[in-house]
């Protein structure tokens, strides 16, 4: 892991959110891809999904209502009865589902899109799952083998990579365990576990962003308005954040970061 890795495209797919908001603290996910920001069914069942283009990904009759969520942004929460995907950043809250699903699609169509057309013409690829620390029932080499398999029949023109990372308490960032299946396949092992009450998901992210302090990402696949916002990314950027007392602006200039109330 000493060694520098460079990739066009990181793909996060899951298990949760904590996957792409760890490639992003590191700056290597620019792009939003359907897999970022939900939660449910298991990897193997995401790369079906994933090499059969999405089939099925979010057919209206096929959405559950299981429920909602008011942090970080007030949302209604659908659940795909077919594939098992959960969908709790999309749905605005208390909106029928008649009234929101168009919008929603469209913007999961140009994700799908997008994944599809940068995977296809990528040199290089790493697909990252970062096990919930919750999660006991780990993959084991076997079962990645046939997941680099079913992703190199898709996309045979594409070198891919996979980085499988799971949860072991009480185990240092320091003495990670990291295995290397193959040149292909890595899995790693630590302690990211979160703590917080009656969140299992939660991560410790300080922990997870130490691991891809090697990684890097080369400009194959952003326009030159991405590649100005990468660049003043570093010196300003602002990110909303929702709290119980509201929603608040957070500003980030130099380093330097100031919290804002924000009521329009």
């Amino acid at each position: 892991m000493k060694n520098k890795k460079t990739y066009d495209l990181y793909v996060s797919l899951g298990a949760a959110c904590s996957c792409t908001g760890t490639l992003r603290a590191r700056n290597l996910q620019h792009y939003s891809y359907p897999f970022d920001w939900l939660y449910g069914s298991t990897l193997p069942e995401r790369v079906n999904i994933l090499v059969n283009d999405f089939k099925d990904w979010i057919n209206k009759e096929d959405l559950e209502y299981v429920g909602n969520r008011l942090e970080p942004e007030p949302c209604d929460i659908y659940a795909n009865k077919r594939t098992g995907i959960v969908f709790n950043h999309d749905f605005p809250l208390e909106v029928p589902l008649d009234a929101s699903w168009t919008s929603v699609n469209e913007k999961y169509t140009r994700r799908i899109e997008r994944l599809l057309e940068q995977i296809q013409t990528s040199n290089n690829v790493l697909f990252v799952y970062m096990e919930t620390p919750a999660q006991q029932d780990v993959l084991d080499n076997n079962s990645l083998q046939e997941i680099h398999k079913t992703l190199k029949n898709r996309f045979p023109e594409t070198n891919i990579d996979i980085l499988y990372i799971y949860n072991s308490n009480n185990i240092p960032y320091k003495a990670k365990k990291i295995i290397e299946c193959s040149k292909n396949i890595t899995v790693v092992s630590f302690d990211y576990n979160g703590y917080v009450q009656n969140q299992p998901w939660a991560i410790n992210k300080s922990q997870t962003v130490k691991l891809f302090k090697n990684y890097k990402i080369t400009d194959k696949h952003l326009s030159r308005k991405a590649k100005l916002k990468k660049c003043l990314k570093n010196i300003f950027s602002v990110k909303n954040k929702y709290t119980g007392k509201g929603k608040y602006k957070i500003v980030k200039i130099l380093g330097r970061k100031i919290s804002l109330k924000w009521n329009r």
